[in-house]
Order: C-alpha cells, then sequence, then structure tokens
C-alpha cells in the first residue's frame, strides 16, 4: 500500500480564485497582470515580465524550501488510500485524479485531502495514464489500461461514458485529449488519433473528395 504524497507551493496567494477552461485554478491579481494592452495595435498581449517574475518567485521558493508537505488521504481517512501502487496522476486547481495498479481512478480534493466520491471502478487492468478537465464545457477524465482499453468518465458524477474496447493491442501508455482529438499511445507501437467532434468540409482531418465523391 502506498500513499499519495503532493506538494503544496505557499507564495503569496489571494483567496480569491478562478477556474480557467484547462480546470486550473489562477487567482485575480494574476489574471489582472496576466496580460498588458498594446499601445500601437490596442490588442492585448502577454505580459512576459510578469510571468518571468512568478516563475522565478516559484523557483525561489522551492530552492528555499518555502512549501508544505501533505499527504492524500487525509491522515483520519487512511481507508480512501490506494490499494496498490500508483501510476498516474494530474492536478488542476482543486483537485488531483490518480490512476493505480488496484484499476481504479480516484478523485481527491486537495482542501479537504479525501475522496470526491467512490473509486472509478471500470478497467480490467492496471490504470497507467490519464487526463482531466474539470471546467463544466468538458467535464472529463479520460484513462488507460494495461489491459488495451481507453475509458471517458463524466468528471462530474464519475459515469462511464465510452469505453473504447481494444483501443490498442497492448497497453496504453499515454493519452491527451483537447476539444477537437484524443491522441492516444500504446505498448504496441502505435499512436491513434481519435476525432471527438463531426468534421465539415475544409476542416483539417476531413476526407479529401475527388470528384465530390467522399
Amino acid at each position: 500500500r502506498q500513499i499519495l504524497q503532493s506538494v503544496q507551493e505557499t507564495a503569496n496567494r489571494p483567496d480569491s480564485t478562478l477556474s480557467s477552461r484547462s480546470g486550473v485554478g489562477f487567482n485575480l491579481s494574476f489574471l489582472s497582470s496576466l496580460t498588458v494592452r498594446d499601445r500601437w495595435t490596442e490588442t492585448q498581449k502577454l505580459n512576459w515580465q510578469y510571468l518571468y517574475t512568478q516563475r522565478r518567485r516559484l523557483e525561489a521558493n522551492w530552492e528555499h524550501e518555502k512549501y508544505v508537505n501533505f499527504q492524500l488521504p487525509h491522515p483520519d481517512h487512511l481507508e480512501e488510500i490506494h490499494e496498490e501502487c500508483i501510476y498516474t496522476i494530474q492536478h488542476s486547481g482543486k483537485y488531483l485524479v490518480s490512476g493505480s495498479r488496484d484499476r481504479t481512478l480516484r478523485i481527491w480534493d486537495l482542501d479537504t485531502r479525501r475522496l470526491v466520491r467512490d473509486p472509478l471502478r471500470g478497467h480490467r487492468g492496471s490504470v497507467l495514464c490519464l487526463q482531466f478537465d474539470a471546467d463544466p464545457s468538458e467535464d472529463l477524465i479520460v484513462s488507460g489500461s494495461s489491459d488495451s482499453t481507453v475509458i471517458l468518465w463524466k468528471f462530474s458524477t464519475g459515469q462511464i461514458l465510452q469505453t473504447l474496447k481494444n483501443a490498442h493491442k497492448e497497453s496504453v501508455l499515454n493519452v491527451r485529449f483537447d476539444h477537437r482529438i484524443l491522441v492516444t499511445c500504446s505498448k504496441d507501437k502505435t499512436i491513434k488519433i481519435f476525432i471527438r467532434k463531426p468534421l465539415h468540409p475544409g476542416e483539417l482531418g476531413y476526407p479529401e473528395t475527388q470528384n465530390g465523391i467522399r
């Protein structure tokens, strides 16, 4: 049995936060400083000086050990622990999702350090990779397993939306998605690209036509 550990950076952070589309939390002062207006074009552009300063502050915090260690689950609730070793994690905003050799995914609330809901069960093998987006516009977890399948889960409920059976001939080692595509790779030495929405003529990936026939 292995306790999942994480690290929380403790630089100056205002209490007010927003969630970006990807689910990553940003404080309000960060959002207001992230862009600047170009005086010549009157358009917004990234404030690279501010980004560099924030990056240097983060690096300095690590160098001077200005962080706090904590473990998941909370020591008072060790019954929520994974039953076997952990192979994959992703942290975004207030959530962290983990996948394990025990064939489950677990969604953690970093504020309470407890499970958000019961473990997600559906894979018949170890969970080797995952990606999630908690934003309501996506509300999605994608996981890959040594059982050669890929499962799409609804983040907010844990419901299985779709199972790609035999997505590969061997273990699925990594998954990545955006609003257009899902990409997977495997021990079988292949990479597969799945289209997540209908394609229309002229769009990238739409089958070429010849004499008007697809």
